[in-house]
């Protein structure tokens, strides 16, 4: 996900924050202070269940801005 020189740009002191989801792997070289790695799992499974359940998937994105 971020080749060299990313880690090192984004660590930057000007950038507050990096989010990214889980999806891909990081190696501890391509991680850093400022990143949050979020899980998408439960977001999955939800829209699983949505399919599922004949409940609807674009509801869980209402509201979302």
């Amino acid at each position: 996900m971020f080749s060299d020189p990313a880690p090192e740009i984004l660590s930057n002191e000007f950038i507050d924050s990096v989010v990214v989801t889980d999806t891909l792997p990081l190696t501890e070289h391509q991680r850093f202070e400022s990143l949050t790695v979020l899980p998408i799992a439960p977001l999955i499974a939800r829209a699983i269940h949505e399919v599922f359940d004949n409940g609807s998937v674009t509801s869980m994105f209402d509201g979302a801005a």
